[in-house]
């Protein structure tokens, strides 16, 4: 049951300030996606649980139409394992690489469609290919404090403003398509700068670009949901 009286999360924060200013940004190592052991944020995530008596939890792993696959409800700690155990397989893609084209769609979380592009430029033949992401959520991407933009070329404590052509475009992929009917001048800006970027708003103009750029045939892959997608033996 939660607490009678709140808690202050305000040391939790600091414990995280206190970090970053010791051994600056938070290194990707430690708490990356699809990490689950040795992770940082997991951790901290599991103290503040304890210090709000956090007894029960209930998580469930979605299908890709968005319905409830599997459940798992108990113990906050161990519902969450058994979650993430089961969530390896359930979300569970093997590694592949060396595709002209690589389509990464952004479902289950497409307020952070910009995590798509993470198993795309694993799968894309590299500095030839091309990457096209689905980024459809009429809302705009989640405005995150630390990571996101706040102006130009400033944002939070981690937010890194990256100037054109000094991310993966043309290193590691010719095209960078952004499916987006709604975009914003913030929606990529975790991933890099607006300039390196293609940005269409239907799904007509993404073939039109295709079509022109590989008029023969090309190897496809398909990444139903790149915000969910793990990566096994990674």
């Amino acid at each position: 049951m939660l607490p009678a009286k709140p808690i202050n999360f305000m040391p939790f924060f600091l414990k995280n300030k206190g970090l970053e200013l010791k051994s600056g940004p938070f290194q990707a190592s430690l708490f990356q996606l699809g990490k689950f052991e040795n992770n940082i944020l997991r951790r901290e995530i599991d103290y503040a649980g304890d210090a709000v008596n956090l007894s029960f939890r209930i998580d469930c792993l979605i299908s890709r139409r968005g319905e409830i696959a599997d459940l798992f409800a108990g113990s906050f700690r161990a519902t969450h394992m058994a979650g993430a155990e089961a969530g390896k397989e359930h979300y569970g893609i093997d590694p592949v690489t060396g595709y002209d084209i690589v389509v990464s769609n952004g479902y289950a979380k497409a307020g952070e469609s910009g995590i798509c592009t993470l198993p795309a430029m694993n799968a894309v033949k590299q500095g030839v290919g091309s990457c096209v992401i689905i980024m459809d959520a009429p809302e705009g991407q989640a405005t995150h404090y630390v990571f996101r933009r706040w102006g130009e070329g400033c944002g939070g404590t981690q937010y890194h403003h990256h100037r054109p052509g000094t991310r993966f475009v043309p290193h590691v992929m010719k095209r960078f398509i952004i499916f987006n009917p709604s975009p914003d001048p913030n929606c990529i800006d975790v991933v890099c700068h607006n300039d390196d970027a293609i940005f269409v708003k239907t799904w007509e103009e993404v073939l039109a670009i295709l079509q022109e750029e590989y008029p023969g045939p090309a190897r496809v892959a398909v990444i139903p949901d790149g915000t969910m997608q793990f990566m096994r033996n990674s």
